[in-house]
């Protein structure tokens, strides 16, 4: 029912955004394919393959009239790209292109930086369009929560980078570096096919895994070692064993659905959910605070932020 994406599409029902209670905060006041996440006051909206914004009322604010068009960012400015010739430049809330579409993609603004690229070629720019950094890259990240931005460099190492360009871990080469997830103070890299948590300082945090999951705004994360899943904090620290066979990330309720090996059950495996402090919690309590808002709305998206995506129809 709750799928982590930042957009939802219509499917002839209405779309909205909702508060954890199931109150609708806004919705689009004219006809929209798809709706994304609100991004400071803006939000993207698509109808017959353009793309445009809605303000915080749902009124179109900036028409329909781009091929594709990306989240606001805390300078007010946002990347869209054009129709004609595919390249894409940063517009302002009046819809007015403060950098002139010239790049094949871009990223927003975060610390005053944002990355683009021109044919496969990554560098950072200033809010006037103008390079920041002298260095490019073969590929360059927008900068995260935590001050830190992930690029390869010319010879091919992974390496995160804070906003003066200063190096703070660089990876040796075939090791791989993963993103920080949005609102989150650690990353996972790569080295020979087993996973270890990074924090925002670039200090390893974490023993060796097989396999380490991070979903944006949580703080618990799913990690596998030996085919069985626990869950890891922040820090590194794991604060639920791993003895489970299947995991889910937390939803808004601070709750996991996952399944353990259970002789007794029919097909050897129990199903049922815990709380942040590996608690067993009964399916029909967590069920029927969920159905609150299941019987409310056909689809939900995962909470964001305290808030999510979803569709309903008008006669509910």
């Amino acid at each position: 029912m709750m799928k982590q994406q930042s957009w939802i599409d219509r499917n002839d029902e209405t779309i909205a955004l909702i508060n954890e209670r199931g109150q609708i905060e806004f919705q689009p006041q004219l006809d929209v394919d798809r709706m994304y996440f609100p991004s400071y006051g803006l939000t993207q909206v698509k109808r017959e393959g353009r793309f445009g914004y809605v303000n915080q009322f749902g009124n179109l604010v900036i028409p329909f009239r781009f091929a594709k068009a990306y989240p606001f960012s805390e300078n007010g400015l946002a990347f869209v790209v054009e129709e004609k010739g595919g390249k894409g430049g940063y517009i302002n809330r009046e819809g007015e292109y403060v950098i002139p579409p010239r790049f094949d993609t871009g990223t927003p603004f975060k610390f005053g930086l944002a990355a683009v690229s021109n044919g496969g070629v990554y560098y950072y720019i200033t809010p006037d369009g103008y390079p920041a950094i002298n260095e490019k890259f073969l590929y360059a990240s927008e900068f995260a929560d935590c001050g830190l931005a992930k690029v390869v460099d010319s010879s091919g190492r992974h390496v995160f980078m804070d906003n003066y360009s200063r190096i703070v871990l660089a990876m040796k080469k075939g090791n791989i570096l993963l993103h920080f997830k949005e609102g989150g103070r650690a990353a996972v890299f790569n080295s020979k096919g087993r996973h270890v948590l990074i924090d925002a300082a670039g200090n390893i945090i974490t023993r060796s895994y097989d396999n380490i999951r991070l979903y944006p705004y949580s703080h618990l994360h799913p990690f596998l070692l030996d085919g069985l899943w626990g869950y890891l904090n922040d820090r590194g620290e794991e604060v639920i064993p791993n003895i489970y066979e299947e995991v889910n990330p937390f939803n808004h309720l601070g709750y996991a659905k996952l399944k353990a090996f259970n002789p007794l059950a029919p097909n050897g495996q129990s199903e049922f959910y815990i709380d942040q402090h590996d608690q067993i919690i009964t399916p029909q309590k967590v069920e029927r605070k969920l159905r609150r808002l299941t019987k409310q709305y056909q689809h939900i998206n995962a909470f964001q932020k305290g808030r999510a995506l979803v569709r309903y129809t008008e006669e509910q």
